[in-house]
């Protein structure tokens, strides 16, 4: 539950931090879908001068590209894995799939730019003497930041 719990406010936290968007139509062909993909990447490398290295999706999202083929019915994007915890790669970006995230999200950016901090407090007993009993807890303090905002652009739908 903790880490469930933390996971969400990261993708939360990720989401929100990214303010700039690129333009990818819900139903793209391949072609057009690959060229906003690439014109996102171009603008991340104009605007901190390196590569974008990862993608950021929805399970969706996901679907989505696993399942787009070639106008001869060949796989568009070959490698992505069939394994969600895999991911696998898309168009050179390492693809991390995250069930956290709201449908229809996709993050293109630069890895090191995400920063992701955590403490974990542990497990917490206070004894309860109103039910001879003890309440159990587990907490602990997360901050996440993204460095550069220009380092990472977010899907937007038309």
């Amino acid at each position: 539950v903790y880490a469930n719990q933390t996971d969400h406010a990261a993708a939360d936290a990720a989401l929100a931090a990214t303010t700039g968007t690129f333009v990818l139509a819900d139903n793209a062909a391949e072609g057009a879908a690959r060229a906003a993909i690439m014109t996102a990447s171009a603008q991340i490398f104009a605007n901190v001068k390196q590569r974008p290295d990862t993608v950021w999706m929805s399970p969706d999202e996901y679907a989505k590209w696993g399942a787009m083929t070639t106008t001869v019915g060949l796989p568009s994007s070959p490698g992505i894995n069939d394994a969600p915890s895999a991911g696998g790669s898309l168009m050179g970006l390492r693809v991390v799939v995250d069930g956290n995230f709201a449908a229809k999200t996709m993050i293109i950016g630069v890895a090191s730019f995400f920063e992701h901090y955590e403490t974990v407090g542990g497990l917490l007993a206070v004894t309860e003497p109103t039910i001879l009993g003890y309440t159990i807890a587990y907490y602990g303090y997360v901050g996440d930041f993204l460095v550069n905002a220009g380092g990472a652009l977010k899907r937007s739908a038309t």
